[in-house]
C-alpha cells in the first residue's frame, strides 16, 4: 500500500478554529526560526489531529513529541521551563 500526503491531507477532518490558529502560529515561529514550539490544551481538543497535520504538511521539518501524563508532571516540567 502507497502512502499519498497529498490526497491524506485532503481527507482530514478540518482543524476545528482554535487548532486553525494555533497550527498557523506554529508555521510562522518556525518561518521566523523558532525551533522549539510547546502546545499545551485540554485533553480532547485536537491535538493529536493538530500534530498530525503539521507532520503530513510539513513532512521536512523535524518533529518530537512529548505527552505528559499527569498534571504534577506538567507543573514539574513547566517550573522547569520558567
Amino acid at each position: 500500500m502507497e502512502c499519498n500526503f497529498k490526497e491524506d491531507v485532503k481527507s482530514m477532518e478540518p482543524l476545528h478554529e482554535h487548532n486553525q490558529r494555533t497550527y498557523e502560529n506554529i508555521c510562522h515561529m518556525y518561518n521566523d526560526g523558532i525551533q522549539r514550539v510547546a502546545v499545551v490544551q485540554p485533553t480532547g481538543s485536537g491535538k493529536s489531529f493538530l500534530m498530525a497535520k503539521l507532520i503530513i504538511q510539513k513532512a521536512d521539518f523535524l518533529f518530537y513529541l512529548q505527552a505528559i501524563k499527569s498534571t504534577i508532571s506538567l507543573k514539574r516540567n513547566w517550573m522547569k521551563i520558567c
